[in-house]
């Protein structure tokens, strides 16, 4: 039993709109090719209404590319998201090249993003589509990747790093495997 919503339009648009992530239950992050440039957006809901969607406050200025799929670290201190290049047809997978880079929350504003290491956005590859869980002491990002070691295509695949540590350092990517993972 499920009832199906439309946010109304200040979250819709004539454009392509997706990769939503809820950061609290009035305020969502999503993704918007408005203006012609994928971009992460915030609208906040009011009563049942949701504001027109704008960059999330304090968030830095990227300046090139597209930059979308957000993730939010579960205590809300990193936000992960791909920056693609452009290119003559920006959203056939087979030629976009996507990296996946993260800001760190400090008091009430984002940091710079940081590119993650080349073991995850290794050369002539793709990394996208970035979502993260804390368990047992460590942050585990899943992304999806068309990398060397995958079974075709677009896999995905996890790396984990410590959170006691204020760095970008983690284990170079597994795959997830043929469960998971198809041809």
């Amino acid at each position: 039993d499920v009832e199906i919503l439309h946010p109304g339009d200040g979250i819709n648009s004539d454009k392509q709109d997706f990769a939503a992530f809820p950061v609290s239950d009035n305020e969502l992050y999503y993704s918007s090719n408005v203006g012609d440039r994928a971009s992460i957006y915030s609208s906040k809901r009011e009563n049942s209404l949701w504001e027109k969607g704008e960059s999330p406050r304090n968030f830095p200025v990227i300046r090139s590319g597209h930059f979308a799929n957000g993730a939010m670290a579960p205590d809300g201190s990193r936000f992960y998201f791909t920056v693609c290049s452009n290119t003559t047809d920006p959203w056939n997978t087979l030629k976009t090249r996507c990296e996946i880079f993260t800001t760190k929350r400090v008091g009430a504003v984002w940091s710079q993003p940081e590119r993650l290491p080349d073991y995850i956005n290794m050369e002539n590859v793709t990394a996208t589509h970035p979502h993260v869980v804390h368990q047992r002491g460590q942050e585990i990002l899943y992304f999806s990747s068309n990398r060397e070691g995958g079974r075709g295509g677009m896999d995905l695949w996890y790396a984990a790093r410590d959170l006691g540590m204020d760095d970008i350092d983690f284990t170079f990517p597994v795959n997830l495997g043929p469960v998971v993972n198809t041809l």
